[in-house]
């Protein structure tokens, strides 16, 4: 170890029985943080209002949170449900999505459309000249 710079083994060279145990327990939290996380999102979903959600619902509108991967079936479905069911009409704005800037909008329509939606529009540029344009907000 001529070149590491710090006193002791570098963790690469840990015993390997220490390093399954340091991952795995890195690996459990993970899942630990990623399920309460949706448990939350739920709850705050179906919770009953506080002043601030009495606030919210008093101008007839939901908000529903949840970022950071894949969304849960169970979100998915309950935002569907709060949008209107089948006569919800959707706007995707995927500008942090890996595929936003495919040309191919079908996967990020797609979980909407089974859901019986009856409109799924994307929203999505990178320009602001083209953001600031009245025409292309209008499906907001």
């Amino acid at each position: 170890m001529p070149n590491w710079p710090f006193p002791g083994r570098p963790f690469g060279l840990a015993p390997r029985k220490l390093r399954v145990i340091v991952y795995a327990a890195l690996l459990a939290v993970t899942g630990v943080v990623a399920t309460l996380g949706i448990n939350l999102t739920i709850q705050a979903i179906e919770a009953k209002p506080t002043a601030l959600g009495a606030l919210s619902q008093s101008a007839g509108g939901a908000l529903v949170i949840c970022g950071g991967g894949k969304l849960p079936d169970a979100v998915r479905d309950r935002f569907f449900n709060l949008a209107g069911g089948p006569r919800a009409r959707i706007v995707v704005i995927p500008t942090a999505h890996e595929i936003a800037d495919d040309p191919d909008t079908r996967p990020l329509l797609a979980p909407w459309r089974t859901r019986g939606a009856a409109s799924v529009q994307v929203l999505h540029t990178r320009s602001r000249d083209v953001a600031n344009d009245p025409a292309f907000c209008k499906s907001l």
